[in-house]
């Protein structure tokens, strides 16, 4: 919305996310490339349960894995594939230079689904953008550390 209708957003928070999701490391083409199969040969269970485990690795996240699966496990299981597929495709990076309004970028620190070198291409092609790290947040940084998140996101949009 932000490229193509500029006159309709005043400011833009851009949380854990990329301009393009090309991973650069075999750690991550392989993360990707089982997370495929899993899905279209185990089904969205299995899929939905280990995006889950690297959302929420840690013992006590037990609770927000719980949330997360059943969230996928509602999805139409070929609109869910569909939307993988277009994640793969986008590609935006050419365009980052047009974004003209207060832009916020808030990373993880330990985000695995979209490392901080992936969102590192935002900050460095919008103009005049904020970057936020949030430590030892990961890709769900809006649940894993939202007291950081929200003083970030109120700052940013106060500020």
């Amino acid at each position: 919305i932000a490229l193509d209708y500029p006159e309709c957003v005043e400011r833009l928070a851009l949380v854990n996310t990329f301009a393009a999701l090309r991973p650069s490391r075999l750690k991550d083409l392989s993360y990707l490339v089982i997370r495929y199969i899993r899905a279209n040969l185990l089904g969205v269970q299995a899929q939905a349960e280990m995006v889950a485990w690297r959302i929420f690795p840690e013992p006590d996240q037990e609770p927000l894995r719980k949330i997360l699966i059943e969230s996928i496990l509602q999805s139409d299981p070929a609109v869910y594939r569909a939307a993988m597929r277009s994640l793969g495709l986008f590609d935006v990076k050419k365009r980052l230079a047009e974004i003209k309004i207060p832009t916020l970028v808030v990373t993880g620190t330990l985000d695995s689904m979209v490392p901080p070198p992936v969102q590192a291409v935002l900050a460095a092609k919008i103009p005049g953008v904020k970057q936020v790290f949030i430590p030892g947040g990961r890709h769900a940084v809006i649940a894993d550390h939202p007291d950081m998140f929200n003083q970030a996101l109120l700052d940013f949009l106060l500020g």
